[in-house]
Formats: structure tokens, sequence, C-alpha cells
């Protein structure tokens, strides 16, 4: 577990720490906010952008042909693909649209009066219809461009996606298939829902079909392969990059949301069961991939939802599999080990060798030396600590183990409470790598996208449970003795650097039998630093998306210098005026108040310094971090009575345990006439929204002792209003986080709550506050309040 989160922290912090540790909900409305803030500034960077120059330095201009098979489209989702095709900033692309015997009588109107206005839009009609593919294959016979790219008649392409895929040729003119990210667009022309995809990623697209759109392909490739193939409706595009990645593996990816999958209501975007003949018509698709590549198998339904598959192959022969565990003391633990390994050791010949780790500086030597007396085809290499949980966890690895491309693969790792540990590995993640989805999520979670429940490509894994072939193990050397703490992650660099692949597969599954601690921020700045000796600066994980965060575990989006500026400065910037003289501003951390500087000098106010901050907590390691001019907890200022003109407190009263002694103490320290500013989350607008508002009464207990009678409640009203990990109990994890000194909001307010509140402080405490400003946005989750005392 992290530290206890400091009451200081800002709101956006807190929230990111954490959702990073698993106990907070992640609100659509915040996700959705992030994401169109990100669209924003990559909005105002294209306008600062002198695209034409862009354009003019092209030296490589190849003709794209967009492939638009039409059949009953509304009128506005049509115009939208089509216009947005005229958008483009890269002036060389046609588009071929075949109307493929449409009911409806505005489409062959609409498609006749923009081929008439633009020569690049070439139209043909069918008087039945024939299908997607069949359509699809006739646009493709009409285009003319060296390159080709499928478009939907309910999608819309961003005006940059033809130049970013252009750019992309220039630097790389021998690809075939170059693939971009994507969203979600709805009536309103609002995108949301992101997929920031990895890069190629051939396990991944077995699983399921992540490519999808927006995909450029070479026409040649795509002749050569026989273009769309009829019987494959619904999943024509999946099958066609199938049979076009086993003939070219020339892949590249642009890690650009270009493409907007439009949530027509007969979408697959709007209902995922909208086209139920598609998931059948992708199984037949990976089927015939599998015969085609003589790959023995078959090929199942996923985990969840439509469109996920497993394909499950066949162990070949009869392979031995050595199991190296790494023991310590406690041979409870080793027992235990063991017995769950001879329960669900299944058919597999199985070997298991004990290794004695008495230190982890030798664990490299020592697992090298047990590997050594293995009589195995197969290692795996396992931590004491962890339990194999149910029957076929071994045939699931050993199914890829086998593989000569593949050089490790990895389960997925269940925590002692069951819920994900790890869902493999993700290079960069607090400097060295981390857990996918190591977060709390429960077993059954999706993860982003569902890459916790396919089987994929990871660039490394943890030792903690990997099978490797000896062959593999012995020829690379086995584990590098140098590598202290790494020597697993380095290790897999190792293989990737000679090509072989690391599989994580969730089809195999251990649990830990006691709570794992994870290391402390100086240990993980060790590793970081261990490797980055032998390999430089961290190249970036090919398998995850660079525009998503390396300070979390849960594939958020990442945050980006004025995140805040955009909406929450905004708001904040209405104030600055207020603020003239000597002040304090209390937790200010990476998002201080705008102030005017010529009127206002202010002294920030923390209990860590930054370094602390962020040795505590690395997720504040991508944040530029106010260093605080006094140490002191807010609620206990070293400050002269009446020395202060104004005191910030944005954030901050909510999450204290007596509001009453922090507003008390917070007037001792102004002079008269000075203001207070307080940023208070609206509990209406928050994800504590369930939790029962703080009376009065409340606050007044709280003032005598101090907060503790209340506090159990607290927690226990907090984990109610949050996510809880599938069977864990309630009670106990309030406990928990208690123990923790987790910071929480120990009391939610509406503003009537805090007007009430105030009240309170003239009346029965004799404190008046003159209210200087009161500000409630529409458009915010929180509310703003100026008093003068």
């Amino acid at each position: 577990m992290l530290e206890p989160i400091a009451p200081g922290l800002g709101r956006a912090i807190r929230r990111r720490i954490a959702r990073a540790i698993g106990f907070q909900r992640e609100e659509p409305l915040l996700l959705d906010r992030q994401y169109q803030l990100w669209l924003a500034q990559k909005r105002r960077a294209l306008d600062r952008q002198d695209v034409q120059k862009r354009v003019d330095t092209l030296q490589y201009r190849p003709l794209i042909s967009l492939l638009v098979p039409v059949f009953d489209p509304d009128r506005m989702w049509l115009v939208s693909a089509l216009s947005s095709a005229q958008s483009q900033f890269y002036p060389r692309w046609e588009l071929c649209a075949v109307d493929d015997g449409s009911r409806r009588p505005h489409v062959r109107r609409l498609l006749h009066r923009f081929a008439a206005c633009d020569a690049r839009i070439h139209v043909a009609v069918s008087e039945r219809n024939e299908g997607i593919c069949a359509a699809s294959n006739r646009a493709l016979r009409m285009a003319h461009g060296e390159f080709i790219a499928p478009l939907d008649h309910d999608d819309r392409l961003a005006p940059d996606a033809l130049l970013e895929i252009v750019e992309l040729l220039n630097r790389d003119p021998s690809l075939d298939l170059v693939y971009t990210d994507q969203d979600l667009i709805d009536e309103r022309g609002r995108r949301t829902g992101p997929f920031f995809k990895p890069d190629w990623s051939p396990d991944l697209l077995l699983s399921l079909n992540y490519i999808t759109h927006f995909s450029v392909m070479r026409r040649a490739a795509v002749d050569r392969i026989g273009g769309f193939r009829l019987g494959f409706e619904g999943a024509e595009d999946f099958d066609l990059l199938l049979r076009l990645t086993e003939t070219s593996n020339r892949v590249a990816h642009v890690a650009q949301p270009l493409y907007s999958w439009g949530q027509a209501p007969t979408s697959v975007a709007h209902h995922p069961n909208a086209k139920p003949y598609a998931h059948e018509a992708g199984r037949r698709a990976l089927q015939s991939a599998l015969q085609r590549r003589r790959i023995d198998g078959s090929v199942i339904d996923g985990l969840g939802a439509p469109y996920r598959y497993r394909v499950k192959r066949t162990i070949g022969g009869a392979p031995r599999v050595s199991i190296v565990i790494a023991t310590g003391a406690e041979r409870a633990r080793l027992e235990r080990c063991r017995a769950s390994l001879e329960r669900y050791r299944g058919a597999v010949d199985l070997e298991v060798i004990q290794c004695l780790v008495d230190s982890p500086s030798e664990a490299a030597r020592l697992l090298n030396q047990a590997a050594a007396t293995a009589t195995g085809d197969h290692l795996v290499f396992l931590d004491e600590v962890m339990e194999a949980i149910q029957p076929g966890w071994l045939e699931a690895m050993l199914e890829h183990s086998q593989r000569r491309e593949v050089g490790a693969v990895g389960p997925q790792i269940l925590a002692s409470d069951g819920t994900i540990s790890s869902a493999g590995m993700t290079l960069g993640v607090f400097g060295a790598a981390g857990p996918a989805f190591g977060g709390g999520l429960p077993p059954d979670h999706p993860g982003y996208y569902d890459l916790a429940r396919v089987i994929r490509n990871v660039s490394v894994l943890t030792g903690a449970c990997v099978m490797m072939r000896r062959d593999t193990f012995e020829a690379f050397g086995g584990f590098d003795q140098a590598m202290d703490g790494v020597e697993d992650f380095d290790l897999c660099l190792r293989l990737r650097e000679r090509a072989l692949l690391c599989i994580y597969t969730p089809y195999a599954v251990v649990r830990e039998q006691t709570v794992k601690k994870p290391p402390l921020a100086g240990e993980l700045q060790r590793r970081a630093a261990t490797l980055a000796g032998r390999w430089g600066p961290l190249p970036s994980d090919p398998y995850y998306n660079t525009h998503l965060t390396l300070q979390q575990l849960d594939f958020a989006l990442k945050a980006r210098r004025g995140f805040a500026a955009d909406g929450l400065r905004r708001q904040r910037l209405r104030f600055r005026g207020y603020f003239r003289g000597k002040g304090l501003e209390l937790g200010a951390l990476h998002d201080p108040m705008p102030v005017v500087a010529r009127y206002a000098a202010v002294s920030y106010v923390d209990h860590l310094t930054p370094e602390e901050q962020r040795v505590h907590y690395p997720e504040l390691a991508e944040y530029p971090l106010v260093a605080p001019a006094i140490l002191a907890d807010a609620e206990r200022l070293p400050a002269c009575d009446a020395s202060q003109d104004f005191i910030i407190a944005s954030q901050l009263l909510q999450q204290l345990p007596d509001p009453i002694g922090a507003l008390i103490e917070w007037r001792r320290v102004l002079a008269a006439g000075g203001l207070l500013f307080l940023a208070i989350p609206d509990s209406r607008k928050t994800p504590e929204r369930s939790r029962p508002r703080t009376t009065l009464a409340h606050l007044v207990a709280d003032h005598r002792d101090g907060g503790e009678s209340t506090r159990p409640a607290h927690y226990d009203e907090h984990v109610a209003a949050t996510f809880l990990p599938c069977g864990v109990d309630a009670s106990e994890h309030a406990r928990r986080l208690m123990a923790m000194r987790y910071a929480i909001p120990h009391h939610v307010w509406t503003p009537q709550d805090v007007r009430d509140f105030l009240s309170y402080m003239r009346d029965a405490r004799g404190h008046p506050w003159h209210v200087a400003r009161w500000l409630e946005p529409r458009r915010s989750d929180e509310f703003f309040v100026v008093l003068r005392k």
C-alpha cells in the first residue's frame, strides 16, 4: 500500500492517487472531462501550427482512397462522414462511395450532391443490397490510390487524420498498414470514449480486433490477398487485417485518436449487440486464420464482452514442466504453495524444485543454480507466496511457452483479497515497471478496453510467476545477478531485444497467499536506476499508449500541464483581484491559486516538501509542485495573531477532521478585514453524493473530541460511496483505511450546508464572517466562497 495521503493534497492529485491504489471509483464524468480538455489542447495546438507548411514539406504524397460502403444511414451521419473527408488538411485523397441498395431516398441524393461539388468523390449505385463485403470490393475496384482506407458511412475523420498518416509514411515509405487510435462521437458531435491503442500487438489481434478504425492499407497488399471476403459480413475488416498481417509485418501505429466511431442506433459503437452476427463472423475469421497459419487449436468465446475470443492452442507432445519455487523462512507458505501445485497440476508432467533465497541480492544467482538442475522442457519461476487456484493454469501458459517466437509467459495474479494484483506489466510505470490494473479491481473487471481479460503481448513480466522454455532461459544466460531487484524485467528486455515475445494470459491465474507489501519509493527509485544503468533511458512501452500515464496503474489519460488551468483555473481567475497584501495558501501542491504578484505576496504552507511528497507519492512525479515556505499542518499555523491579509484553502476544509477548529485558527491568523478563500466540493456533484450530508451536531461533536468519535463513521461512509473490490468486507476495508490514516473527505456539504455552518459560527461561536463573494458555477463540481473577517 502507498503511505497515507496527506490532508494538504489537492483534489486532482487526491483523486489520481486514490485511483492508483484502487479505492476511488473513476466517474465517467471525470474521464469525459479529462478527454474534453485533452481534445481542447490538441485543437489549440493545431491552431498554432502552420498546417500548410506541414503539407508543403511532404516529399512523398500518395493518393489515399477512402472506401465508403453506404446503406440507409441517417442524413446527419452521412453528411458528417462525407464532410469529414472534405475537411482533411492533406489534399491528395479520393472517396469511393457505393450505395448498396439503400431504401431511403435522401441517401442517393446526398451522395450525388457531394460528388457534383467535389471531383474527388466518386459514387456508384447498386440496385439491390449485396452486403458490406460486396460493396467494399466494388469501392476497392473504383479506387486509384496507392493506399486504401475503409470509412463507415456513420463515422468521422479528424481533419489531420490523413496528414498524420502521410507524415508517418514519409518517415517509412515501406509500411503496408498504418492504424490510429479512435473514439466515439454522438449525435451532437461530442467526442467521448477514447481508445488509446498499443502498437502492433499480434497476440492481441488474435483476441480482439483492436485495430478496427482508422486503418490505411497499401492497395497492392490488399489486392494480393483478394480484398474483402464474402461471408464475413460484420467482421470483414477483422478478416482483412488478419490476412494482411500474415503477409506483411510492416505495421505502424499513429498514437492519436483520428477516427470517431458514430454512435448511431444501429451501430456496434452504440450497442455491442447491435449486430449479433458479427461476433460469429469474427470467430470464423479467426478459425480461418488458424488454418492458414497451420496453428493447431480452436477459437472459443473469450471472457466477458462480445467480440472477445480465445485462441486455445493444442499443446504438442507431453512436455515436462519444472517449477522453481523461491522460498524463504516461512515453511507454512511453502507447504501451501506446494499443495496447490499438486492439487491443480492436471495431467502435466511436473517437477518441483525448492530454492532457498535467504538474501534478495542473491536471488538471481540462486535461481540460476536451481534452474540448472531442472529436467523439464519448460521452467516456471514462482514465489512461495503464490498459490495455484484453478485447474488448467499450467496448460494455459504452456500453450504459448511452446511457441518458438515466444520468450516468456505470465499469468493473471490476484491479491490475497481476490482483487487483481497484476494483469501483465507495463514498462516505465513508477520509473521501472509496474503491474497493469494492479489497483484493486475485481477479478472479472475488464480493465481498459478488456485488456485485463484477453491474451496480449506485454514488454515485461514479473518473476513472481513466469514460464519460459528451458533452452531459451539457458541461451540468454538466465537472470543477471548485477540487476538486483529487476533481474526479471532485465531478462524480458533482453528477450524483446532478440524479437521474442512476452505474453500475458488471463486463463492462467495464481493468487498471493498474504498481503504483499509494495516497495517503498526509495526502492522504486533504486530499481529504476539499476535498469537505467544497463538500458539507459527506458524506451516507451510499445504495448502501452504514450498518452496514458506512467504514474498510475489504471491506464488513465496522462496529465498534461494545463489540465487544471483549462477549467478550474478559469473559475479561480475570477478571484485573483481579492488578494492583496500578505497571505498564506494551504496545500497548494501543483495548482496554486492565481494572484496578481505586484499586489499580493503569498507564502505556501504544507506539511511536506516537494521532495518528500514525491518520495511518499510517486504519482506526483509528473506535476510541478509548489515549494512551501512554511512546513506546518493547516490546523496549527505558526503565524502571529492578525498577521495575514488573506488565507487560501482550496479543496481543504472538507478534508479536515475538525472544520470548526480550522475556521477558528484561520480567523486568529487573519487581520481585521482579512479574506478567507474557500473552494469546496458540492457533494451533489461528486462521487460522495451517496453519503449523508454533514450536520451541525456532527461538526460540534468533531470539534469537541477532535473528530475521533465520528472517525469510524466517516470511513464507513466513504467506503460505501466508493469502489469496493469484489469479495472485500466493507467494514474491514474501512478499518484498514483508517489505520493507514488514509485521507478522505471527512465531511460532505452542499452550498446550503455551508451557509448553515457559517451562521452557526456567527451565532453560537461569536465568530461572524461577512460573505464577500459566493459563486456556484453550473458546470463545476465545486463552489467558491470569499469570507471577510
